[in-house]
């Protein structure tokens, strides 16, 4: 729905995804369906709704501090606001930390479980630059990225795969090299109890 179309009515409870050019009015629509849910006679005469039944997820921490900004700008509402704003990466950790399985690995963790996967496939191409800690963090962010895409080793072997033709030899190794330490790490982290 576009910012254009919504109003606190059209945005009455569920799921919404509000789009549209900045200065559109999703900052207000969104605002304003929050503050009507919140304050709409419920049970024994609270909200019907708790500030922890909204959530509104934007990209950037600048942008959840923004739009606090300006909902603490137009109403009394101090504490309320909290919790239902965050960015994708937070409300990823807050859906992982409720269904977790295993533990999340510190960064200290995931340094010395890349450090073993290096050490034990030692692929010649990483060799001269694999006891670097700002190698490991570059191998590490990569293997985030990939994560993020929502592609497990296989999956990723599959499709980066399709597109070894497209690259010449040496790109080739490297790629290569990159998946059989990300499949180790992966492997680690399983042993471990780790969820990354």
């Amino acid at each position: 729905m576009s910012a254009a179309e919504s109003t606190p009515a059209s945005l009455a409870p569920g799921r919404i995804l509000l789009t549209g050019p900045a200065g559109s009015g999703k900052t207000h629509a969104a605002l304003a369906a929050i503050r009507a849910a919140a304050t709409q006679p419920g049970p024994r005469g609270r909200g019907a709704t708790r500030p922890d039944d909204a959530l509104l997820i934007l990209p950037t921490y600048a942008q959840v501090n923004h739009v606090k900004r300006r909902a603490l700008s137009r109403w009394d509402v101090r504490g309320i606001f909290d919790r239902p704003f965050t960015t994708f990466t937070a409300a990823g950790e807050r859906f992982l930390e409720a269904f977790r399985v295993g533990a999340l690995p510190s960064a200290e963790e995931r340094d010395r479980l890349m450090a073993a996967a290096l050490l034990g496939r030692d692929p010649a191409v990483f060799r001269p630059v694999a006891s670097a800690v700002g190698f490991r963090a570059h191998l590490l962010r990569l293997v985030k990225e990939l994560k993020q895409t929502g592609l497990e080793g296989g999956e990723a072997r599959e499709h980066l795969a399709a597109a070894r033709g497209e690259v010449g030899p040496a790109s080739r190794r490297k790629l290569d090299a990159f998946l059989e330490v990300f499949e180790l790490y992966e492997d680690l982290l399983e042993k471990a109890g780790l969820e990354d």
